[in-house]
């Protein structure tokens, strides 16, 4: 299993966000890393089908995905950053509601529903208002309806932001706990919160790779001095962002 990106070019009033990105992502648990403004969500959105780029390719499994690739939608579970929900849903509505849409049947959503409500600790708060949450709950609730349906490409932009330490363990179990046979690609700027768990790091600079590989590899070539304050992972991502070169594909 592979998600794949050929030549991945977006523009924006002249700007390129995306300059020609190529990668691949196997099975398993991918960090997808890069500062602010480095295109990361412009390039989850595509990947997800909201956006169309202005060239290019995502394919899956060889076979390009476009944007009306309904397979490939019934395979994903995608978390926005900052998704709008339906402020007058319960939690449990608005999973049934994801259910339907992902073709569940009523008696797997239930299930589903609950289980999940249950891993992000929000059961208790099953029948609240999403009007009248806070915005961690909201984060976790953005987070069940992604994984709502067991897809096997999981797409999670900033998923642990606004999350208590707490939280953030457990954001990290569940997504071990179902990383095999499943692709997750979890983007953010904290490394920390995926260093443990990654098996696979695809590093965004100005819109271009500067890296996409396995993370063994990424440390392999670290160099040995290491500050006291920063992990080996950061160290190596900071490496890649700040190296001064100009940034390349890795495929």
């Amino acid at each position: 299993m592979q998600l794949a990106g050929r030549n991945i070019t977006k523009i924006y009033e002249k700007k390129k966000a995306l300059d020609r990105v190529s990668f691949n992502i196997p099975e398993g648990i991918c960090a997808f890393l890069g500062p602010n403004g480095a295109g990361k969500s412009t390039l989850v959105s595509i990947m997800a089908g909201i956006l169309q780029p202005d060239g290019g390719a995502i394919l899956f499994n060889g076979k390009n995905v476009g944007s009306k690739n309904s397979e490939f939608a019934s395979l994903l579970g995608f978390m926005p950053q900052q998704e709008t929900v339906y402020p007058e849903f319960t939690a449990e509505e608005y999973l049934a509601y994801i259910g339907i849409m992902k073709g569940m049947k009523p008696a797997g959503i239930r299930e589903a529903s609950e289980g999940l409500l249950r891993e992000v600790d929000l059961f208790s708060e099953r029948k609240m208002k999403i009007r009248t949450m806070s915005g961690g709950m909201k984060q976790r609730l953005r987070l069940a309806q992604a994984l709502m349906g067991e897809p096997r490409v999981v797409i999670l932009d900033e998923p642990t932001a606004g999350l208590d330490p707490e939280q953030r363990c457990k954001v990290r179990r569940m997504l071990q706990k179902r990383a095999q046979g499943r692709i997750i690609l979890f983007a953010t700027h904290v490394v920390p919160d995926i260093e443990g768990i990654a098996d696979h790091v695809l590093i965004l600079n100005h819109g271009r790779v500067a890296f996409c590989g396995r993370k063994s590899d990424l440390l392999a070539a670290q160099e040995e001095t290491v500050s006291e304050k920063r992990s080996f992972l950061e160290e190596a991502y900071l490496r890649y962002i700040h190296r001064g070169e100009s940034p390349h594909d890795t495929v």
